[in-house]
């Protein structure tokens, strides 16, 4: 009897050592026309841009196929991708999986990647079939096909753009209007978003989804759907990087005074935010040489630097760069007369978490105390409406 239940123990346990040690992904799939499977998946290279190497492969024999590693994954492998390629045409090709949720007989709705994590998961179906594959035991993938990427609605992007407007017209009385509509699509979007947490609290993907949206929530509401999440969870790196922002919001919430630095310029002398302030407040410009719409933005902060340099209004421009190269000519080439550092050699990401930056262009508008008066990807009429209302016209 004893060495029974040894027996199942043993079953039982080599089955969560798998989930937990690793991945085992097996394959039952008809009519893929090669005789190898290939999976890559999607990481970010130094400069943020996407990537996607291949990680594994297994022979394609009887309809069969084994994909399985013993190292544990330290985090869910978001986009992840199996391909073959035709023996004939030599052609690439993903195995599309069918998404339950979104899916209907007339029309199926197929995803070319999942989720890989730490679990046993099987793949069912025909490469061939409109239908596409079946995916069983991944339950991060599950996650996103029922909830996708948890982003607020367009509407709230639609509004963005009339807020914009008013702003560009400085139309006081619609940018109250228009904002007040944003608010409540957007409590609509987090009330929902919270109950979806609450019902997921170890799941990962509801945790990297609060992540990469905590830009729409407040202290408070960041520090509310973080208590919710199983405290395993919070030690992954997605989550200390989430109590990290947590903590660095505090510091750079609105009237908080904006913490100082010591960034060098392309001379190399290091300069404090003592150093580069204006008389009467400070514009703070997060960029990058890469960034597209940063090298856009610089003719309207030379026209901005033009109107309020002689108020009073200083301009430093942090650069976010990962070559000082690349950093020096892009400086050469835009001829910003302000002050521009940078934390080269360093990381670019130490720059990114410490000032809970999620995108580029990112800006903090500073009062001579150096006290925060705004902060985001900032438009220069938001910027200019802001410094009017402490009394600085651009007239």
């Amino acid at each position: 009897m004893f060495a029974i239940l040894f027996l199942l123990t043993s079953c039982v346990n080599s089955q969560k050592e798998i989930q937990h040690r690793g991945y085992e992904i097996t394959g039952h799939v008809k009519n893929i026309p090669a005789d190898q499977v290939y999976m890559s998946v999607m990481v970010l290279d130094t400069a943020g841009q996407p990537k996607w190497p291949t990680i594994d492969s297994a022979e394609y024999v009887n309809e069969t196929f084994i994909l399985r590693r013993d190292t544990q994954l330290i985090e869910p492998a978001w986009a992840t991708e199996i391909f073959y390629i035709d023996s004939i045409t030599k052609i690439t090709s993903p195995l599309s999986f069918n998404n339950q949720y979104l899916s209907t007989k007339e029309k199926p709705a197929l995803y070319g990647g999942f989720i890989l994590e730490n679990a046993v998961m099987d793949i069912e179906g025909d490469a061939k079939g409109k239908n596409g594959l079946k995916l069983i035991g991944s339950k991060e993938t599950d996650f996103l096909f029922k909830y996708d990427l948890m982003s607020p609605p367009d509407k709230v992007y639609k509004m963005n753009a009339k807020i914009n407007s008013a702003l560009e017209t400085f139309d006081t009385s619609l940018l109250v209007t228009y904002k007040k509509q944003k608010d409540s699509l957007l409590e609509k979007y987090k009330t929902n978003f919270k109950k979806i947490i609450k019902r997921h609290p170890g799941n990962f993907q509801a945790l990297s989804n609060t992540w990469n949206n905590a830009n729409y929530f407040t202290l408070d509401e960041l520090q509310d759907l973080a208590n919710i999440f199983d405290k395993e969870l919070l030690e992954s790196p997605t989550g200390k990087k989430l109590i990290e922002f947590i903590a660095h919001a505090k510091q750079l919430t609105t009237a908080n005074v904006f913490p100082d630095f010591g960034y060098m310029d392309t001379t190399g002398k290091k300069n404090s935010l003592q150093d580069v302030k204006g008389k009467n407040g400070t514009l703070i410009v997060f960029w990058a040489s890469w960034c597209g719409p940063c090298r856009q933005e610089i003719p309207e902060l030379k026209s901005f630097y033009n109107t309020y340099y002689p108020k009073g209004i200083s301009i430093v421009s942090i650069s976010c760069d990962n070559d000082f190269e690349k950093w020096k000519e892009a400086l050469v080439k835009e001829q910003m007369v302000w002050q521009n550092l940078s934390n080269l050699p360093g990381n670019y990401e130490d720059i990114f978490s410490k000032y809970n930056i999620k995108a580029i262009p990112f800006m903090f508008l500073l009062n001579s105390s150096n006290q925060i008066l705004l902060s985001g990807n900032l438009l220069i009429e938001e910027i200019m409406l802001r410094l009017k209302q402490e009394g600085i016209s651009s007239i």
